[in-house]
């Protein structure tokens, strides 16, 4: 049976428990968010059921990857929180008797943190949804925790544990150093996990040729990785810093890379010292090269503010996939992230780049790519955040995705002001045959498709957002055949694609339409969305102030929906009234109605027999009726 990666599955697993605790259950039931507690618990519980089946993905789909990557991260910030919210109650044990529960002392660090988990409920719900609708992830319950498990406190030492834990254990730990060491290589080889330790535990923990995985989180004055330690690392495949605060560069020179043969995965984050891999001179180069982890498949650095570039050698040729996220400094891309246009110059030693999935987020300082092509290999493309990149649509960079045309399967543009036009590839003679997924948010410069549409039929999800310039959807939308998924969102230039032009594809089967103008000025989109008999989920969200019903012959929103739809949203409509009846609604098992304040009348109770789930927010109008036995 396939099973998700250990490591993060075992940390959900651990974040479950401490949120299931009784006493920290009883502690925020008493502190009024008991319901926030249970929110977040049932939600990452129902995210978890997913991860077997995103393992099994990640090798065929880039989305799966950045999706765990995504999921990693948020888990991270559930454990700080969970971390304060443990220390809180901590405190309060250790109060004077007296004390009453909820007193005004507490009450501000109560409110943030109840804030802080409503927050994370809500991206791990975006997570759910994104897993599900986008990547058609199926819920596998097997890495749910099945047997008790009892959490112990932070202060006690685990025998047989290969987690080191704080500062104030480090004469115990030491003692149990040698046991660890002798009972830790087994034919599958050790992990190990090293949090909130001091430089020298870490130095003395690391002494085990069969160690498979590293983890150093939050280690307290680590600023290089210790020399003496990489004899040790031989059968070292991943290795993940994260927290180092103190962290300045990896390596003193590139010397002990030769001990990292076998490394596949690196993973730096949020070490906001990091400034690069190996020391620096005084022209600002490192002295050192990526390329000599030959095994290297998968590196991300991730928060480290003053990175401001790679090693000017590049990047190892084995290199799969790389991410770089919230490196506000970073101005500079490794040369391995393209291909030169002429492979002939190439020498033997520069190999040839095979990278797969390249992910660029939130770096404000990049400007440009280096130069060549992206490399025929690349499945899937993120550039977000990035505001001062040049185009790669521009004279000079027109074709710098045609190399990789046939195996870009996922493209996400966030955030990319410079971006004027959409990739001429996207609708030009060598079509993008294998794209599934295109993403395009927050680029204001794009004002048109392709004259000649999308090139990929093989197109199954299409999201686009905050692009206020944007006129027009695809001219050949209705021949995007495998398209399941549009959303679109905040357009407000956007015109709807008339009739005669043929429409929506009939195979949709989610489609989210919101906060778009022009749209809700022309609703003619809406009448015909009956005849589309594939489609299960729709959202509709914006003003529409000239809607006062749905559902009806004079209707000017939705007279009729599609028979097969089963999860319907309908938001931010200020002056509708009624929902006036429940035809072609048999098959509906979610209705979500939210901020519709003249809201007064739903279909009479017994019209939804296939109704799951009401949920309303923000109808205020609705309150009296709901209160009314048996009025729904």
């Amino acid at each position: 049976m396939a099973t998700a990666e250990p490591l993060l599955a075992s940390f959900l697993q651990d974040l479950t428990l401490r949120l299931a605790s009784q006493e920290l259950k009883d502690f925020a039931r008493r502190e009024g968010f008991g319901k926030n507690v249970r929110k977040c618990t049932a939600t990452l519980v129902e995210v978890m059921d997913l991860l077997v089946d995103a393992e099994k993905k990640q090798n065929t789909k880039a989305v799966a990857k950045i999706w765990l990557s995504n999921l990693k991260h948020l888990a991270y910030d559930l454990d700080d929180v969970l971390d304060d919210l443990e220390y809180e109650l901590l405190q309060r044990r250790k109060s004077e008797e007296g004390v009453q529960e909820g007193s005004t002392s507490w009450s501000g660090q109560m409110q943030s943190l109840r804030s802080r988990i409503e927050e994370i409920t809500g991206r791990f719900e975006e997570i759910e949804d994104e897993g599900k609708s986008v990547l058609k992830l199926q819920a596998n319950p097997s890495m749910r925790c099945t047997t008790p498990r009892v959490r112990l406190p932070t202060t006690s030492l685990v025998v047989k544990s290969d987690v080191v834990g704080r500062d104030k254990e480090v004469e115990a730990i030491l003692e149990l150093l040698p046991m660890t060491a002798e009972k830790g290589g087994d034919r599958g080889g050790r992990r190990s996990e090293l949090k909130e330790c001091k430089e020298r535990i870490m130095r003395e923990t690391v002494g085990s040729s069969s160690l498979t995985t590293l983890k150093l989180l939050k280690i307290s004055s680590l600023t290089c990785l210790p020399e003496e330690s990489f004899k040790y690392l031989v059968a070292l495949e991943k290795l993940t810093i994260f927290g180092c605060k103190e962290l300045t560069h990896l390596w003193n020179n590139d010397a002990a890379l030769k001990d990292l043969g076998r490394l596949r995965y690196l993973e730096i984050e949020y070490c906001e010292r990091f400034r690069s891999f190996f020391p620096t001179g005084d022209a600002g180069l490192s002295c050192g090269s990526l390329r000599l982890l030959t095994s290297s498949q998968d590196s991300a650095v991730n928060g480290c503010e003053i990175l401001e570039c790679f090693p000017a050698t590049g990047l190892p040729s084995s290199l799969k996939t790389l991410v770089i996220r919230n490196c506000e400094s970073l101005w500079y891309l490794p040369d391995g992230v393209m291909q030169r246009n002429n492979k002939s110059t190439e020498t033997e030693a520069d190999g040839e780049c095979c990278l797969e999935d390249l992910s660029i987020h939130g770096c404000p300082s990049l400007e440009s790519f280096p130069s060549g092509v992206l490399p025929a290999t690349l499945r899937s493309l993120l550039i977000g955040n990035c505001p001062k990149v040049e185009s790669i649509c521009g004279r000079e960079r027109e074709g710098m995705l045609l190399n990789a045309a046939s195996s870009l399967e996922f493209i996400y543009f966030s955030y990319y002001p410079n971006l004027k036009s959409l990739p001429k590839c996207l609708g030009s003679c060598t079509p993008l045959t294998n794209l599934a997924y295109l993403t395009i948010s927050d680029c204001e410069g794009i004002e048109w498709f392709p004259e000649e549409g999308l090139s990929s039929l093989n197109l199954r999800c299409l999201r686009i957002s905050e692009c206020k310039n944007l006129k027009s959807l695809p001219n050949n939308i209705q021949n995007l055949t495998s398209l399941e998924d549009l959303e679109i969102r905040r357009c407000p230039s956007l015109e709807w694609i008339p009739p005669q032009k043929g429409g929506l594809p009939h195979n949709l089967r989610v489609l989210e339409i919101s906060h778009c103008k022009r749209l809700e000025e022309s609703l003619d989109w809406s009448h015909h969305l009956h005849t589309h008999t594939a489609l299960t989920s729709l959202r509709i969200g914006g003003e529409f102030r000239e809607v006062v019903s749905v559902l009806d012959d004079d209707s000017r929103l939705l007279p009729l929906p599609p028979p097969s739809l089963k999860r319907l949203e309908i938001g931010g409509l200020k002056n509708l009234e009624r929902i006036s009846s429940s035809r072609g609604l048999n098959s509906l098992r979610h209705l979500m109605i939210r901020d519709c304040p003249m809201l007064q009348n739903l279909p009479n109770q017994g019209v939804l027999p296939s109704l799951l789930q009401l949920y309303i927010w923000g109808c205020p109008l609705l309150k009296p009726k709901c209160l009314e036995e048996g009025a729904f």
